[in-house]
């Protein structure tokens, strides 16, 4: 039976001089901490946003950084459309001055050669550049397992393809490979031998996010009420880590690897849903991150206004 506790029976709080709950404790009852005293000295509330979505994620795959149009147009093409610089390949090296060549380092990184300084080098046989070629020679039976840094390089190779032949109305022709049942090659490739692979994840929010959100881009209209929810709870969540740099763009937690991870974490997942939503997560505040960026150049030794 529910106890019958009258007003005049049931306690009263303490109260000091000021009408506050006073900070005296109890000694009665049984529990271990009873004769300690308890007080809140910080607290922190955070409160859900209504979040307004005005635009989705294309339809079709893939849609990472909007759809195969998009993404081509405003993260392959401005590199290939860059004229030749002119300027210092090796920018930086023993105080060498100029501006550093971002269309060499684009070719690099996506392409295996730098167009402007020497040809292909795989003469134009996609099974002969090196990051494909680890895919498509894989043996299960072999520690053979192509590096991280090849599976991106041809994964960015697939769909530059992919988009490309999208562009030309099916085409490849035109293509930097162009074979139809080689591009597809390499894309089973990848996909076979990259179940192969464990992925880590990263412990720290920029990162968690950034993986969290490919997700529910790849899978907005398939799980459109969990993608939704995953998607408000990242620009919640972001809000918690805003306060984790100082007003000059210092990093509390770490002034060189801990800063770096959260910078392009940020980076990305502002790209990657302005791509898809419009508008980058409200929580990342651009003069934090100029602040940041500036932050590491000076570190560098670099003079910035």
């Amino acid at each position: 039976m529910r106890p019958n506790t009258t007003a005049a029976s049931a306690p009263k709080a303490v109260r000091d001089s000021s009408g506050k709950c006073s900070v005296a404790w109890s000694t009665e009852g049984e529990h271990t901490f009873k004769d300690k005293p308890f007080m809140i000295v910080n607290a922190e509330l955070i409160y859900r946003q209504p979040l307004q979505v005005t635009e989705e994620p294309p339809q079709i795959h893939p849609r990472l950084y909007g759809s195969n149009d998009h993404w081509l147009s405003h993260r392959a093409q401005p590199f290939y459309l860059t004229p030749c610089s002119v300027g210092e390949r090796n920018v930086g090296w023993f105080r060498a001055a100029g501006v550093a060549d971002v269309k060499a380092h684009f070719e690099i990184s996506a392409r295996g050669f730098q167009y402007c300084y020497e040809a292909a080098k795989d003469g134009g046989d996609i099974a002969g550049y090196g990051p494909a070629k680890s895919y498509l020679e894989f043996e299960a039976s072999r520690d053979s397992t192509p590096s991280y840094t090849n599976g991106l390089k041809v994964l960015h190779l697939v769909r530059r393809l992919w988009a490309c032949a999208e562009s030309n109305s099916g085409s490849y022709a035109s293509c930097e490979y162009n074979e139809k049942t080689e591009t597809e090659r390499v894309a089973r490739s990848l996909v076979a031998v990259d179940l192969h692979r464990l992925w880590n994840g990263n412990n720290w929010t920029p990162n968690l996010c950034i993986a969290v959100m490919a997700w529910l881009i790849s899978f907005w209209h398939e799980e459109p009420e969990t993608a939704y929810e995953v998607l408000a709870r990242i620009n919640d969540i972001l809000w918690l880590h805003r306060d984790m740099f100082t007003s000059d763009g210092v990093c509390v937690e770490g002034v060189a690897m801990y800063s770096f991870m959260s910078i392009t974490g940020i980076v990305g997942i502002s790209a990657m849903q302005r791509a898809s939503f419009g508008f980058a997560p409200h929580a990342i505040d651009a003069n934090t991150v100029a602040s940041i960026v500036k932050y590491h150049l000076k570190s560098f030794g670099q003079h910035v206004n």
